[in-house]
């Protein structure tokens, strides 16, 4: 069955604007809005069957709004697995730092730790955000800031690879767990050892080119 013409569901839509005082069907205000829209008409119309109403009031409605969380745990260590980050101190200044470069890139980062060597961060991923570019953000602009302060003797340098595993719901109390506890962790394993783990418990595998 052909549907009818655009103009024609707009008159009768008027005619029943005018028996009805509902705010829905206002008539005055409703006419601008076929007036700012009419460009789309003719694409919308070869794409639905305009049946009725409810099939109009589909163009008041193009706002989608996504709900996601994806929960990220990302390891990446020191270039060559240098001890840079060799004091507590310093440590903390630089997870600190990442936090909040971070909050400015609108990375939502719910916990981060690590050690010497290496750095463990837990991320909400948003949904235009990608593994690949949040962690490639956040690399690389802490390893610029330590340079540019100088906060270690020798140039500083993240590994290119890292780890980045998604996180369950159920799991997320026991992953802050674990990464609130690096220091003490890492007093009993090494990274490699962790690196070890790590590789046993999710399936990776390591590819020499």
């Amino acid at each position: 069955m052909e549907s009818p013409p655009l103009w024609a569901l707009a008159q009768n839509f008027q005619q029943k604007a005018k028996g009805n005082s509902s705010p829905l069907f206002n008539w005055n205000s409703l006419k601008y809005f076929f007036l700012i829209k009419n460009w789309l008409f003719p694409i919308l119309t070869k794409l639905f069957m305009f049946q009725g109403f409810s099939q109009i009031l589909f163009l008041l409605n193009f706002s989608i709004i996504p709900f996601v969380k994806v929960y990220i745990h990302f390891v990446w260590s020191t270039k060559n697995r240098v001890p840079h980050l060799n004091s507590k101190e310093l440590r903390v200044k630089v997870w600190n730092h990442i936090r909040e470069n971070a909050q400015k890139k609108e990375i939502f980062v719910d916990f981060i730790n690590g050690y010497s060597d290496h750095c463990h961060c837990l991320i909400s991923l948003g949904v235009d955000q990608t593994i690949e570019k949040t962690v490639q953000l956040l690399k690389g602009e802490s390893s610029f800031w330590i340079n540019k302060n100088k906060l270690t003797k020798e140039k500083f340098e993240w590994q290119d690879e890292y780890f980045a595993v998604s996180v369950s719901e159920s799991m997320l109390d026991k992953t802050r767990y674990y990464i609130k506890n690096q220091e003490e962790h890492h007093q009993k394993k090494t990274f490699q050892d962790e690196y070890d783990e790590f590789m046993a418990k999710y399936g990776f595998q390591k590819f020499k080119g």
